[in-house]
């Protein structure tokens, strides 16, 4: 069934076949507009019936029917011939690739595998989600990267598995093939293993869960990679009370950086490669994360280890330096990986820091996840670990330290920088990272999500694949908005405003010395946080008028405008400490009923996104970086101030 309109129309009806599909390689032949409304299609062969099944659901959500009624669709595993670009990873590339026939008699798809048909279902899917109106055309694309991955980190804070799988969805819809998952850390581990019970997050992931997880992932074209830290990030250990038999001493020379959790009196976070105990801990996890996850890659993380003196090394490797008993310990931990037949990858931040450590590496067996979070980042790094023969996956931040409420401009910049980067060097992938996810709410990241998949897909190369028409796409896609220009320019201009850690503390004052500190600075900050709120106003009212038009996945809609909200009403907050510090109980007052509804709010995606049972709910783990305990506590000292008063 199909709808022919005129040549000249408005809006979607006159986006052209390249706009229509922003990250394609090539369109060409751009014809007459037509509408899709519901398509047919014979029965798949049983390579492609898991790809036609996620195909349907996906058109269904769009008001698209499957029925035989619908305009013809065709989709094969063809050879395809692509001006793919030198690569090393040439055959992986071209396994993505796909060519789209469009036309209103009927569409063609074919894929150079599985996958690549898989590819270009789900790029008609955001077409049709974006723009009503396709063109009469053919899109041939293919992926500039290999990889292209996000990494969660559920040992930070844990969300559902319903969560879980709708970021599968999301990311799979935009080219994301894998998920990096962070599975420990210094504040739980969520990786079960019945031997360590006092590590577990409540609901740490079994053996069952992974299975099922992993099966939903790969309906997707997406793999699962799990992440045990085997050095550093073990502070968890705190709570056995052999701790010390697991944990390397601590002298103070090394400074603890300040996201660091509380110090453990006498011992660093880091696991003793001395330890026979440690090593048979990482051996188990090891094992288990193999035997629940089928990827042929094991990360180890290796990275931000605190590298100061410990008598137990010291008797075990007595005269080695520094390097070499990192190194050793890196090597005992790839002997574990290979032992139960798995790759090993580590973070690339220590051996940058420690280049001697590199010496004499297996370079060939080891992938290293070049991290670095600047928006300015360079290929230093990443061109010399390629030169030593690593294989070399280039890793940016969506979320990060000191970011906090939603990714700002420079996340994006980051990403960006790093996907051009990966594509120029010939980088085997890009992983984007979510770090510490009690800094946002999780409805919050959608249009980040996406940003990174398309970034990593595309590398920024294609004809019309710049930020404004990335995410004047994922407006319309994800929320069914007309106006996606308008979208994107409300979306950047927010991503400008947004905090840093710090200011937020300085902002959320919650204690007698916080409140004294704000009022200490505000004045000086009068002037441009006068500024920033204006424009922030702005923002708020460029949502609000949207909300009409938010036809669907409203919670995330929400999300950026309470976000936004939040940002604002923090800078309030802030310039408000004076008239606190007057006992001034009605401005107080005022303060406390706003920040009562933004802790509603942050609940209410609590609830939808994470387990109301978590223990972190209140605050447990890094409460100094999570926004619900910020906001509560904030609530608090509000009622202690006007009970103060009024007593």
């Amino acid at each position: 069934m199909t709808s022919h309109l005129p040549p000249h129309q408005d809006n979607s009806e006159t986006l052209s076949l390249s706009a229509i599909f922003p990250f394609a390689q090539s369109t060409s032949s751009e014809g007459t507009p037509f509408q899709i409304k519901s398509l047919q299609w014979s029965a798949p062969s049983e390579e492609l019936t898991s790809a036609f099944e996620a195909f349907a659901e996906a058109l269904l959500e769009q008001g698209v029917a499957t029925d035989n009624g619908g305009m013809t669709f065709r989709a094969s595993v063809e050879p395809l011939d692509c001006r793919i670009r030198p690569s090393r990873y040439r055959d992986a590339l071209l396994a993505e690739a796909y060519e789209l026939t469009l036309d209103p008699d009927g569409i063609c798809l074919r894929g150079a595998t599985p996958p690549g048909v898989f590819r270009g279902m789900m790029s008609l899917v955001r077409a049709v989600a974006s723009a009503p109106f396709l063109r009469a055309g053919i899109v041939t694309d293919w992926p500039e990267l290999a990889t292209r991955m996000i990494m969660l980190d559920p040992a930070r804070q844990n969300e559902n598995f319903g969560y879980y799988r709708r970021v599968i969805r999301w990311a799979a819809r935009y080219g994301i093939n894998t998920i990096l998952v962070h599975l420990t850390d210094d504040q739980t581990s969520c990786l079960h293993h019945e031997d360590y019970p006092e590590l577990m997050h409540p609901h740490a992931w079994t053996r069952e869960d992974i299975h099922e997880l992993r099966n939903y992932a790969r309906f997707y074209h997406v793999e699962l990679i799990p992440e045990i830290e085997s050095f550093g990030h073990a502070h968890m250990f705190n709570r056995r009370a052999d701790y010390t038999d697991f944990l390397h001493e601590d002298r103070g020379t090394t400074p603890r950086p300040d996201w660091a959790e509380d110090p453990i009196a006498g011992h660093t976070n880091v696991l003793c490669p001395a330890s026979e105990k440690s090593l048979h801990y990482i051996d188990q996890m090891l094992g288990n994360a193999a035997e629940s996850f089928d990827h042929p890659m094991l990360h180890l993380g290796f990275d931000e280890v605190d590298m100061t003196q410990c008598s137990r090394c010291e008797n075990r490797f007595s005269g080695v330096s520094r390097a070499e008993w990192f190194r050793r310990h890196l090597l005992a931990c790839h002997a574990l990986a290979a032992k139960h037949g798995r790759r090993s990858a580590f973070w690339g931040d220590m051996l940058l820091s420690n280049p001697e450590i590199m010496e004499g590496l297996p370079a060939e067996e080891i992938t290293i996840f070049d991290w670095h979070y600047n928006s300015d980042v360079s290929s230093d790094s990443a061109e010399l670990f390629k030169q030593l023969g690593f294989e070399v996956i280039a890793s940016p931040s969506l979320v990060c330290y000191p970011h906090i409420i939603l990714p700002s401009n420079q996340n994006l910049a980051n990403i960006r920088n790093f996907a051009a980067i990966a594509c120029s060097s010939d980088l085997a992938g890009l992983n984007t990272t979510v770090w510490i996810p009690q800094r946002t709410m999780s409805d919050v990241l959608w249009v980040g999500l996406a940003y990174a998949g398309a970034l990593a897909w595309s590398a920024g190369s294609g004809p019309s694949s710049g930020d404004d028409v990335i995410i004047a796409q994922v407006g319309r896609d994800l929320f069914g908005l007309s106006d996606g220009v308008r979208f994107c320019e409300t979306f950047k201009a927010l991503s400008s405003l947004t905090l840093s850690l710090p200011e937020l503390h300085l902002c959320a004052w919650a204690d007698d010395d916080g409140l004294d500190k704000a009022a200490g600075n505000a004045a000086s900050r009068a002037a441009d946080d006068t500024v920033r709120c204006a424009k922030l106003d702005n923002v708020c009212n460029a949502l609000e008028a949207m909300t009409p038009d938010v036809k669907r996945e409203h919670d995330a809609f929400f999300a950026l405008l309470h976000s936004a909200e939040m940002i604002r009403y923090a800078l309030q907050h802030l310039q408000a400490a004076e008239r606190a510090k007057t006992s001034d109980d009605s401005a107080v007052q005022k303060l406390d009923l706003c920040c009562i509804k933004i802790i509603g709010w942050i609940e209410d995606d609590w609830e939808k996104n994470r387990f109301s049972d978590d223990p972190n709910r209140e605050g447990i783990h890094l409460p100094n970086q999570h926004l619900l305990h910020i906001f509560k506590q904030m609530h608090r000292y509000h009622q202690l101030l006007l009970a103060r008063w009024k007593g």
